[in-house]
């Protein structure tokens, strides 16, 4: 029996069935699957996958395929949030099966893999020219909202394109989710997801837009601690939608923005202030003479100076996009000023302390590979893997060919065993 259910981020429809959850006859791997919007498949892995798991699952996943997809293209989706590891031959049985059959696939999609699983995907990928539409993602939100943005971009109604190298604008009134804006470069943006907020005096909606883009209407009059709520709601809005790390593009459109009374200002400012290190650039356009002339006063007394660089009062929405797209990390470029202020002493001391580092892990991973060589008893958990630091990839994929190496190296024992035991049962017949 199918079970329905709705996809809270895309509002798509989900389709479950408990003949869609199986397991291998180790109880080791399970594989749930499940089918969204019609045409994407999500595929739930957990456990650990040996060959034995692919032969014995997988003939009931393609008759899902066979009877549900019905021929047509569609969305391949990974769940590896539980999944432990694969064994080397699932893995290449498994690449050769979507190698076979990429031209049905739209795309191919991984989210919830660890730092190890991220490497097995990389090398598999790298095999044929094939698996190019591969894309990893840290979690089933990210992964999505990426395939509604390119579904909703292969449709293409026209209502739903704002072309802004002929418009030049965009009114409020037709900012809404599901829109697509296509700047003046060509670049497109989905309006993914919308919010409202209100009261008697003013109403506020807020547009996420693209990766990382927040665009914001004011409707109305902000009085006294009108934005101690604003300011909490949207960062709710921002941990939401990009987490609590993440840096963003902020604009704010005031064409019906009426009064900004003095401790709406204040307030506002403090909390561009506490927010500084988050901003990539921040813009205000469709302002009043008024508006406009208080937005310059409080930009100018931002005690920031690295803030005030990212601030921006503009004329139209299409010079915000410009600025997006233009505009670099300024928190880069100030590392960038920090190192040529340095003096040639602070520099070469630096650059030793660097190499000093480079050396100490080139000397490490000699050593892994050095063991991976020829100890071939050694424990795979002695590895310590950096999974977080910017070698990690590079640990992570010793560890990949160490855990490979012992596993064909079992299978290599395992079969002169029999073979020895084989010959021996002849000799003594």
């Amino acid at each position: 029996m199918l079970k329905k259910r709705i996809c809270h981020i895309s509002n798509y429809t989900i389709i479950d069935s408990y003949q869609w959850d199986v397991f291998d006859s180790s109880m080791t791997f399970r594989l749930k699957i499940s089918i969204i919007d019609t045409n994407i498949l999500l595929l739930k892995a957990s456990g650990y996958a040996a060959r034995v798991s692919q032969q014995e699952i997988w003939p009931k996943m393609k008759n899902i395929i066979t009877t549900q997809m019905e021929n047509q293209k569609f969305f391949l989706v990974h769940d590896y949030t539980d999944l432990k590891s694969a064994s080397p031959w699932s893995r290449y049985d498994y690449t050769h099966w979507v190698i076979e059959n990429a031209d049905n696939f739209y795309g191919m999609y991984f989210f919830g893999a660890s730092s190890l699983m991220k490497i097995m995907i990389q090398t598999g990928v790298l095999l044929s020219s094939k698996l190019d539409n591969s894309y990893i993602f840290p979690d089933y939100k990210a992964a999505i909202l990426d395939i509604s943005t390119k579904k909703l971009i292969a449709e293409e109604k026209q209502e739903n394109i704002i072309f802004l190298k002929s418009k030049k604008d965009i009114p409020p009134e037709e900012m809404k989710k599901g829109k697509i804006i296509v700047s003046a470069s060509g670049i497109k943006y989905i309006v993914r997801q919308q919010w409202e907020h209100r009261n008697n005096e003013y109403i506020v909606k807020t547009f996420f837009l693209g990766n990382n883009v927040f665009f914001r209407y004011f409707h109305g009059s902000f009085v006294e601690d009108d934005f101690a709520d604003l300011g909490k709601s949207f960062e709710e809005i921002i941990n939401d939608s990009i987490g609590p790390d993440e840096k963003f593009h902020f604009y704010v459109d005031f064409t019906h923005a009426q009064i900004m009374s003095l401790s709406f200002r204040k307030d506002a400012s403090l909390w561009y202030e506490k927010m500084r290190g988050r901003f990539v650039s921040v813009g205000f356009f469709h302002l009043s003479p008024v508006n406009k002339m208080a937005i310059i006063i409080a930009r100018n007394l931002v005690r920031y100076s690295g803030l005030k660089q990212k601030i921006f009062v503009l004329s139209l929405a299409v010079e915000a996009f410009e600025k997006i797209e233009n505009i670099e990390d300024l928190d880069v470029q100030n590392n960038d000023k920090v190192l040529s202020k340095m003096s040639k002493k602070d520099l070469i001391r630096k650059v030793h302390r660097l190499n000093r580092d480079h050396e100490e892990v080139i000397n490490d991973l000699y050593s892994k590979i050095g063991r991976i060589s020829w100890d071939v008893n050694f424990d795979l958990e002695e590895i310590e893997v950096d999974t977080d630091g910017k070698y990690s990839d590079i640990y992570n994929a010793i560890r990949l060919v160490q855990q490979d190496v012992r596993d064909l190296l079992k299978k290599s024992n395992e079969t002169n065993v029999n073979t020895k035991k084989s010959d021996s049962d002849s000799l003594e017949a």
